[in-house]
């Protein structure tokens, strides 16, 4: 298992003193999800996973980002099926589709008590590149579940 940092979370800990209190309860469950230890071979983790509040979209998000030296590994087809092998549902606009700057992104669904947690994987840097970052995003709002994701993934 791949080792990630879960911080005690106070409010100490976010960039931001305007997470509200509903999104504090739910911020430590965030980083605790497996899918933030799954990644392909040859990937490696350049940093513990972390947790922030988004003051201005009220929600709360974790991170964790990899980089791998195989610039041909099809890493959003790993990720669309650890996934989905681990209960997370695809987005409708699941479709991966390259904005400027040759970055990839997909998106998936899980419910989280009253809510709904959103796993997102955004890729950076072109196929065949020496070197391929990446980051892991599970985000969640109290009171906000889209059925896109929009503004969650």
């Amino acid at each position: 298992m791949a080792a990630f940092t879960l911080y005690s979370l106070d409010r100490s800990m976010f960039l931001s003193e305007e997470c509200s209190s509903e999104n504090m309860e739910i911020a430590p469950g965030l980083a605790s999800y497996e899918i933030f230890d799954v990644h392909p071979e040859g990937a490696s983790s350049s940093g513990g996973a972390s947790v922030e509040c988004d003051e201005d979209d009220d929600y709360v998000y974790a991170g964790k980002s990899y980089k791998t030296s195989d610039g041909n590994a099809d890493i959003l087809s790993y990720y669309k099926d650890a996934a989905q092998a681990d209960g997370w549902r695809p987005m409708v606009s699941n479709a991966p589709s390259p904005p400027p700057g040759g970055s990839n992104s997909l998106c998936f669904s899980k419910p989280m008590g009253d809510t709904a947690a959103y796993f997102s994987v955004h890729l950076d840097g072109e196929v065949g590149a020496q070197t391929r970052s990446y980051w892991l995003m599970v985000a969640a709002a109290h009171d906000y579940a889209p059925q896109d994701g929009d503004g969650l993934c």
